[in-house]
Formats: structure tokens, C-alpha cells, sequence
């Protein structure tokens, strides 16, 4: 097992840049023959491809690293603990961002949609599912409307949250996609 478990997403303001991001990972596949951006699978030469590339887009990362060496509450030795933890403070500080977004679309709730890398956890997502749907604006209503999950292959957008945490965890890259960055969260 890991001494970390470092989580990541990637935060776009509205859809059309959402899907603007993921064109743009598209053609980056085909101009590098790329079946999939996976940080570990890819050379520096495209891993720095990929990350100059996306820079263009208007979007941000949250990124939190959970040091599992220091967790000494033994409730953290059970999964279903830990994913709760996990999922509780990635969806307080996403919340922050969705605040603020929401501040933007007033008067009509942002009803957002998730897409998580799926894992096969039933406790990490029901985790994930759960806390990040609580997140409300201040006449109660969701702003998260829909979470999901995809396989990262099928998904542009997950390969983006996967590079941003690849380049966040190699010093050498870290700098190139520093100025995206939304929060960063490192606990215990």
C-alpha cells in the first residue's frame, strides 16, 4: 500500500469549456497516437505535450494528498472510515468553488454534473456520491445534480484529472500547472 492516497479534480466555470478541454485532449491523442493520457504510461516529452496543451483552458484543480502514515485513529484502518473522511473534505472545498460559481448564475441553482474515475469501491463512491450531492446553496437547493463514474479511457476529462495529479506529484511538471490551482489539501 502507499504511504499517500492523492486524489484530484479538475473544475471548469461552465460547460462549454469543459467540453472545449476535452476537444482538445481529443486531437492532442490523435497528433501524438495516444490511445489514453495516463501519467504513468506516458514519456516527459508527452506528459509536457499534454500540459502546455491544456493550459489554453479556463479551468482549475483541486488537489488533496492524504498522508496515510499519519493517520492514527484506528477507525482509518477501515475502508468505509477513510473514504468517509476522504470524501467529506474534497467535497467541503469543492463546495467553495461551486459557491462561488453559483454566485455567478444566480438565480437558478448550478445543478452540476461529477464525473469520478470509476473505481470498483462500492464504499469510495457511495462516499464520494453522497457527500458531494450534499453540497447546497443558500435556499438549500443541490449544486451538484448528478454524480457519476467513467472509466478513464472513455473520458477525456478523467485523463485530465489523472495528468494534473501525475504532474502535481513530479516535481519536474509541477510548475507547468502550478497557476491552475484552485486548493490544495494535505492531512493529516
Amino acid at each position: 500500500s502507499s504511504p499517500t492516497f492523492t486524489l484530484a479534480f479538475a473544475l471548469f466555470e461552465n460547460v462549454r469549456e469543459a467540453e472545449a478541454c476535452a476537444q482538445t485532449i481529443a486531437g492532442l491523442k490523435t497528433t501524438l497516437g495516444v490511445r489514453e493520457f495516463h501519467w504513468i504510461d506516458l514519456n516527459d516529452a508527452r506528459r509536457t505535450s499534454f500540459l502546455n496543451a491544456i493550459l489554453q483552458h479556463e479551468f482549475y484543480y483541486l488537489l488533496q494528498t492524504v498522508e496515510k502514515t499519519k493517520l492514527k485513529h484506528r477507525d482509518f484502518r477501515k475502508k468505509a472510515f477513510f473514504y468517509e473522511r476522504v470524501a467529506e473534505k474534497m467535497a467541503e472545498a469543492v463546495a467553495d468553488f461551486l459557491h462561488l460559481a453559483q454566485g455567478c448564475c444566480l438565480p437558478k441553482p448550478l445543478n452540476m454534473s461529477v464525473v469520478l474515475d470509476r473505481n470498483d469501491d462500492a464504499d469510495y463512491m457511495r462516499s464520494m456520491g453522497k457527500h458531494l450531492r450534499k453540497i447546497k446553496d443558500a435556499h438549500g437547493r443541490s449544486l451538484v445534480g448528478k454524480v457519476s463514474s467513467r472509466r478513464s479511457i472513455g473520458d477525456n476529462l478523467v485523463q485530465l484529472a489523472d495528468m494534473i495529479c501525475g504532474a502535481l506529484l513530479h516535481p519536474t511538471f509541477d510548475t507547468l500547472i502550478h497557476k491552475k490551482k484552485w486548493k490544495e489539501l494535505r492531512w493529516p
